[in-house]
């Protein structure tokens, strides 16, 4: 369902190469060997030291005590509104209002 890996993607293996000996050793008149020069020849690096690693500091250790918990923000203060206004209203409130007729409902046509 092509979760499937092909043949041809097969996993690249790392291979340690080790540098070519010195112009000294490669000469054939030469008949010298390696231990008789005291040449330190480089080891292959072990399984430890190839595997991956997280770096470690004492700057990046995690704190062994807890912070406290957040806290619940204070709730907003209420605003407060305008002063209330005074209005004149005048003696006779009735003449604000307009008179309706009565003839005011609608008349359904069917």
């Amino acid at each position: 369902m092509g979760l499937e890996i092909a043949d041809d993607f097969r996993p690249i293996l790392i291979q340690k190469i080790l540098p070519p000996p010195p112009l000294l050793l490669r000469q054939p008149s030469m008949n010298l060997k390696l231990s008789d020069l005291n040449v330190e020849t480089p080891e292959l690096e072990t399984e430890e030291e190839c595997e991956c690693h997280t770096p470690k500091s004492t700057q990046l250790k995690n704190n062994l005590i807890c912070p406290p918990a957040p806290r619940k923000l204070r709730p907003a203060k209420r605003r407060v509104g305008p002063p209330p206004e005074f209005f004149h209203v005048p003696f006779d409130l009735a003449s604000l209002f307009v008179a309706v007729s009565s003839n005011s409902k609608k008349i359904r046509a069917s």
